[in-house]
């Protein structure tokens, strides 16, 4: 299934709570076929408590093929590469409200 834009990987919706670190739902499924096989995680706020920002972490994984999560920023939206390797699995993303709740699209 594509979005408007062609896309075959569509935004996912989010939201980042304030105080409180939340896990999303998966988006989606990649395979990495080298060693330094990168993703890329693109997020911005579209909604939340007037004011408020999000920082977000998008899932990697290391040289060990094990999982962890980099920092993709702060703010109202950015885009982060992220290390991938090898490694077939699922993208997510982890997101903390700054200032209230904030709604993200991310994919």
């Amino acid at each position: 299934m594509s979005d408007t834009r062609g896309n075959p990987c569509p935004d996912k919706a989010f939201t980042a709570i304030s105080g409180v670190w939340g896990t999303s739902v998966p988006g989606c499924n990649v395979i990495g076929t080298t060693p330094s096989a990168k993703v890329h995680y693109k997020w911005y706020r579209h909604a939340g408590t007037r004011g408020s920002t999000a920082c977000v972490q998008g899932l990697g994984y290391d040289s060990r093929h094990r999982a962890v999560w980099t920092a993709a920023g702060c703010g109202t939206g950015q885009t982060k590469t992220v290390p991938w390797g090898t490694v077939a699995a699922t993208k997510r993303i982890k997101g903390l409200g700054i200032g209230g709740w904030a709604g993200l699209q991310w994919s």
